[in-house]
């Protein structure tokens, strides 16, 4: 009943139902108290101006009523445009939305073709504007929480495999390279991110899956993790609003330069790759 009774803008005045339901009702009930009015008066035929004004006069009444539903449809009408009007702005501002929101696309793109000249980090350029701008299509470019509690639930686990990867026998780096590969990977993937890591190098096999480690480098392995920050970094500069997060911060301010390399397999992996000791004096 609600909606028979709803003002549709997309229909015209005399569509809409609730405006015969007015006119109706107050013509039903003016009829019925003309009726009770001519059924309770001596009325005789008279067609004199004398006997048109006698009837004016004794159907007062009724004529009164259905005098009202001029301002009544007047102001039905009047409400219609209202409804009309917020649905043109509605369908504007939706216009407009759209048109930035490919315009948006458009430009990151663009974008990110500069800063990464012509090695992208990405798979989908597209995708990857969707996941950190999920509510562009609505008109609101902030960049989501989840991305940064993403990001920092996988630098927390990385860093604690750093401290068990400096830690551990020559018989437990194969595993814990596998894992620490997989965390930074598991939250690259999420972003289509790529060309964070090493392709040439040493590989390293654990429970049937193979990972690269560049150069046989155990440090230049650890410091994906500031490549992907970066890659992320760089990405979310797009949106002029954006402020990177304190953890993002410090994994950009670790100075991978100063460390020691430490070849894989061939000795104790050196405790300053240890990124728990960095990222707590960052």
């Amino acid at each position: 009943m609600k909606n028979k009774l709803r003002f549709d803008p997309q229909k015209s005045l005399i569509e809409l139902k609730v405006l015969w339901l007015v006119v109706g009702g107050f013509i039903c009930f003016a009829t019925v108290v003309a009726l009770i009015v001519g059924m309770n008066s001596q009325i005789t035929s008279d067609y004199s101006y004398a006997g048109f004004n006698h009837a004016l006069v004794v159907f007062r009444v009724p004529l009164a009523i259905l005098a009202l539903i001029i301002p009544i449809v007047a102001l039905l009408a009047a409400n219609h445009r209202s409804e009309q009007t917020k649905e043109q702005i509605r369908v504007a501002n939706e216009q407009n939305s759209f048109s930035n929101y490919y315009k948006h696309i458009e430009e990151f793109e663009k974008y990110i073709n500069k800063i990464w000249n012509s090695k992208l980090h990405t798979s989908s350029p597209r995708k990857l504007h969707k996941v950190l701008f999920p509510k562009a299509r609505y008109g609101d470019f902030s960049i989501p929480a989840s991305i940064w509690e993403g990001f920092n639930s996988m630098v927390i686990s990385f860093v604690e495999q750093s401290t068990e990867l400096t830690t551990c026998s020559k018989a437990d780096q194969n595993r814990i390279l596998v894992e620490m590969q997989y965390t930074v990977r598991k939250f690259a993937d999420s972003l289509y991110l790529t060309s964070y890591a090493g392709s040439s190098g040493s590989g390293v096999t654990y429970d049937g899956v193979q990972i690269v480690v560049q150069d046989g480098d155990i440090k230049l392995f650890v410091s994906q993790i500031q490549k992907v920050a970066q890659i992320v970094n760089d990405a979310c500069s797009f949106e002029l609003a954006y402020e990177p997060s304190d953890t993002l911060k410090q994994v950009l301010e670790i100075d991978f330069t100063s460390l020691p390399s430490s070849k894989v397999m061939q000795e104790k992996v050196k405790p300053e790759l240890d990124l728990s000791k960095w990222l707590n004096a960052a």
